[in-house]
């Protein structure tokens, strides 16, 4: 796993945290924000990067997370912060790729803002709930990151991520879901 600031002129605040945790027993999640529970850093831009996996046709991402960002409050579909999920396939370009139940938010207009308009993202207050990818046909050499953003004002307490997994249908029957790669969090990190 990996850490990664997208551009000099924004802050990049990914890191281990032991504040929030889904884990029955765990003790840590990775978070978009500060070291306690206060706030993310106005002007910030980060990725949170996974290493390198095989996937196959019928591959699953499936991850749980907790977010406070700040939203529109008078427009309940725009967001001014918030994060995104992203897949690079075989060295290519990252794009954006789409959970089951669709992104609810997408970034409005904003020149202080590190994301351009209409990005799909999750943004607003919500507690940990499961997300959930389907791949399709991508086939190869995968890597995921988690990106969130917020722009030059308002603040709230962040993104948390945990329990990633990659779930990879088995070669000789494409129907059962047998092979699982966990993502473990704070294994390399």
């Amino acid at each position: 796993w990996e850490s990664v600031q997208l551009s000099n002129q924004f802050v990049n605040q990914w890191h281990r945290s032991s504040m929030r945790n889904k884990t029955e027993g765990g003790t840590y999640s990775m978070k978009f924000g500060s070291s306690t529970t206060g706030n993310y850093a106005a002007s910030s831009y980060g990725a949170f990067v996974s290493p390198y996996m095989n996937i196959v046709p019928g591959s699953v991402l499936k991850f749980w997370h907790w977010m406070d960002a700040e939203n529109h409050s008078s427009n309940n579909t725009q967001a001014w912060d918030g994060g995104t999920v992203e897949m690079s396939l075989n060295g290519g370009a990252w794009e954006t790729i789409l959970p089951e139940n669709g992104y609810p938010y997408v970034i409005r207009q904003n020149p202080a803002s590190p994301f351009e308009a209409g990005t799909l993202v999750f943004s607003g207050s919500f507690d940990w709930r499961e997300e959930v990818f389907q791949l399709y046909d991508a086939t190869g050499i995968a890597q995921f990151r988690f990106v969130f953003g917020s722009d030059a004002y308002t603040a709230a307490e962040g993104w948390y991520i945990d329990d990633i997994n990659v779930i990879v249908p088995t070669v000789s029957n494409p129907e059962d879901f047998g092979v699982v790669q966990p993502l473990m969090l704070g294994q390399n990190y």
